[in-house]
């Protein structure tokens, strides 16, 4: 049971990477970013599509000894379904970030990959510093 229940997990994590990957950013609506607390609007196409082009980097890493940190939560709507993801810095990889599907999991979440980015730090800072506060 353990064997097939994990073989399950790994096919759900796989499908997870491939549905972020298949995200049209042209039907993204509603685009919200929190960290600390502080929720931000998104709505610029440009700022969508930077995020994006980091997001779509998810791949299937090997654990290591490290942990999540700083976490950003990400959530958008795509035909009125609701989309919700967790990016968290590593403990140990300055370039290394941890995503969760939250939308359909318990908090905190299932870890569907991580992504290896020099970049993606700064454009989560900037996006959610720069990005118009959302109405409550």
């Amino acid at each position: 049971l353990f064997m097939t229940m994990s073989r399950l997990r790994v096919s759900d994590n796989a499908q997870f990477r491939q549905e972020l990957n298949d995200i049209n950013i042209l039907s993204i609506s509603n685009l919200t970013l929190r960290v600390d607390g502080s929720n931000r609007s998104v709505a610029s196409t440009d700022e969508v599509n930077t995020l994006f082009m980091q997001l779509k980097q998810v791949q299937k890493v090997f654990a290591h000894h490290s942990f999540p940190t700083t976490s950003y939560e990400v959530k958008f709507e795509i035909d009125g379904h609701q989309y919700q993801y967790r990016v968290a810095l590593d403990s140990d990889r300055a370039d290394e970030y941890w995503v969760f599907e939250t939308a359909r999991a318990e908090k905190p979440g299932r870890e569907i990959g991580r992504i290896h980015s020099s970049t993606l730090g700064q454009v989560l800072n900037t996006l959610t510093h720069d990005a118009a506060p959302s109405k409550p």
